[in-house]
């Protein structure tokens, strides 16, 4: 079982990694939208662990059965729920621009979409938890049209 500051530290890295796919290209939506997702497990992992030994989840359903159960505030639980379906899309459509069934979950737009997700999470939960994340560097066109969020900026 992870402490709180072995969350942080695995936010960090998730995100540190994030940003080295970046410097390297801009594509990968399905990898950098899953490392968005995992940060935020971590984050909600973190802030269930203040509870104490017992509330901390060993998988995702028991993570689910928490988040549902009244241990994170409802705002950050239904953010949570979009971004693990995001991050699923992501993950498990195919990625194939020539597959007409493939997924348009693997786009700018959702990688976007996954970042105020998280950014609004991120938010609240460090806020909550007195400590803090650094900034992302991500590239991102929808990010550069609407540079808006403080933990992600536009590369």
């Amino acid at each position: 079982m992870a402490s709180k500051q072995e969350h942080i530290d695995k936010i960090i890295h998730n995100l540190e990694l994030l940003g080295e796919i970046n410097s390297v290209s801009g594509d990968y939506f399905d990898w950098r939208i899953t490392l968005i997702y995992y940060s935020i497990v971590h984050l909600v992992d973190a802030f269930l662990d203040q509870h104490g030994p017992g509330d901390h989840p060993r998988n995702h359903d028991e993570r689910k059965r928490m988040i549902g159960g009244g241990k994170v505030p409802v705002p950050i639980k239904t953010k949570y729920i979009q971004l693990e379906s995001i991050s699923k899309l992501s993950r498990y459509i195919s990625n194939d621009p020539a597959d007409h069934n493939a997924s348009f979950g693997n786009t700018d737009m959702y990688l976007f979409k996954a970042m105020e997700l998280a950014q609004e999470i991120i938010t609240d939960l460090t806020s909550r938890l007195s400590v803090t994340i650094p900034i992302t560097v991500v590239k991102s066109q929808e990010l550069t049209k609407n540079n808006r969020l403080a933990h992600f900026k536009a590369k």
